[in-house]
């Protein structure tokens, strides 16, 4: 399932490029998590925060530059949609918060929204940044279909289980360099 992305439905508002766009961007790349195969950590930070918040919904997304793409998710049948569509643009222009909508329905940046209406009837919405060089590089959302409150407790937990996001790509990035250090010395020893 896919939405087209060349054109905005009337009352769909795009969200503004962040100023440090460039730097963002850097540093997504930098993480190398861009149309690379699923990975069992994520999936597995996902499956676990969608049980603890008891959603339909939840992913781990990458906002590329023209694009959201869902790196890992559950419950989300697009795995990447045109950035213009994506109600994690908005939330990292706020990197330093977590992005909440308790009712779509009853926030005009959302309520036309595509993903308001069927098939899809998102109704809350709450994203925790993950931050990367202290960047913005997507979220770990949660969302459902019916409007919800979110308490203290529910704020602490989800930043939580971003931080787990967080560690589990420095692990990942840190792993791969290992790995890229060990071949170089091997190649050195056969090269000697």
């Amino acid at each position: 399932m896919s939405i087209p992305s060349s054109e905005l439905p009337p009352g769909v508002y795009a969200a503004a490029i962040p100023p440090d766009e460039e730097e963002r961007m850097a540093a997504l790349h930098e993480m190398e998590l861009l149309d690379s195969p699923d990975e069992e950590v994520f999936d597995g930070i996902v499956e676990m925060t969608k049980k603890v918040f008891g959603v339909p919904m939840v992913a781990f997304s990458i906002i590329d530059s023209k694009r959201q793409f869902n790196r890992a998710c559950v419950g989300i049948p697009l795995k990447e949609f045109g950035r213009e569509l994506s109600w994690c643009a908005h939330a990292i222009l706020q990197p330093e918060e977590l992005f909440i909508i308790p009712d779509a329905l009853q926030n005009p940046l959302f309520n036309e929204h595509p993903f308001v209406k069927e098939p899809f009837n998102i109704r809350f919405y709450a994203g925790c940044p993950v931050l990367i060089n202290e960047k913005p590089i997507g979220m770990l959302c949660i969302l459902d279909t019916k409007p919800r409150n979110v308490t203290e407790k529910d704020k602490e937990e989800l930043r939580e289980y971003g931080q787990s996001v967080i560690n589990a790509v420095e692990m990942r990035k840190a792993f791969k360099e290992a790995m890229a250090s060990m071949d170089d010395d091997e190649e050195e020893e056969y090269d000697d």
